[in-house]
């Protein structure tokens, strides 16, 4: 569950829409009964940025991987190279 890719990490922040339809689709592209993990993963995800967790969101995410900072794509090959940019990827219009 840890594997998250950044643009959709970022879409599923702002688009989680918790109904059984929603659910379904979870359940058939994860495996059966995984709708509940992915609405725990998700809520921590929210709570971490809201608060500014860096380390939790760090530890949520598989690296290498490249974000888009304004616009631009930005290589992070560890949970150092997150957390120093994470105010960079989680800025104040997103995280609204």
């Amino acid at each position: 569950m840890k594997k998250i890719i950044a643009g959709a990490m970022l879409f599923l922040m702002g688009s989680a829409i918790a109904d059984k339809e929603t659910d379904a689709r979870l359940d058939k592209l994860m495996g059966p009964a995984t709708h509940q993990q992915y609405h725990q993963f998700l809520e921590n995800l929210q709570h971490a940025v809201a608060i500014a967790d860096k380390r939790s969101v760090a530890a949520m995410i598989d690296y290498p991987v490249t974000v888009s900072v304004n616009g631009q794509p930005v290589f992070l090959a560890n949970k150092q190279d997150f957390i120093n940019n994470f105010d960079y990827i989680f800025n104040e219009k997103l995280k609204k």
